[in-house]
């Protein structure tokens, strides 16, 4: 197995040329007013993201003394809540917002998270599940569960807090 998350942990991954640019979001939408209609649902999106986060750390912590049963709780915790956000950023997208450029770039962002963040941490939690689950079965011993595990920890912690970190940049403008 081999954790998606894991491409968060590179230097580059956060490249400001891609478009629209995690950190440099507001700079990319003149017009303040595409967010007005769904600022209580980003703020929600904010506080979910919060929450995983705070979850993926303390796992992150406390993984090396847990039993398997604590971690794939937890594990199965951090997907109930990447389900949670895909379907408040799917509820987002679906909102009606002011054409144009800017709900478009907007959008676009809430894509990336969606597309590069959300569905690779539901994928790698379903992936570590079964590797728990199943590991005996497919000869995967604890020690390449764990290095998976920690490779899914630390880039799911990097992305989380990115998101975190522009989604405050937008609340902070509307």
């Amino acid at each position: 197995m081999m954790v998606y998350m894991d491409m968060f942990n590179r230097e580059d991954i956060f490249n400001k040329e891609l478009y629209p640019a995690y950190k440099n979001i507001v700079g990319g939408i003149r017009d303040r007013s595409v967010y007005t209609s769904v600022r209580n649902k980003i703020e929600k999106l904010r506080q979910l993201v919060r929450k995983t986060y705070r979850m993926v750390h303390d796992l992150s912590v406390e993984y090396r003394n847990a039993d398997i049963e604590i971690i794939a709780s937890m594990i199965g915790r951090i997907d109930y809540l990447a389900q949670e956000m895909e379907d408040l950023i799917d509820e987002i997208l679906s909102e009606k917002m002011p054409p144009g450029e800017d709900s478009e770039t907007f959008k676009q962002y809430l894509r990336r998270i969606l597309y590069e963040v959300i569905y690779n941490i539901d994928n790698d939690t379903g992936a570590l599940i079964f590797d728990i689950n199943h590991g005996d079965e497919y000869n995967i011993d604890y020690y390449q569960f764990e290095d998976e595990l920690v490779k899914f920890l630390d880039g799911t912690e990097r992305a989380l807090k990115e998101i975190d970190s522009s989604l405050n940049e937008i609340l902070r403008h509307m």
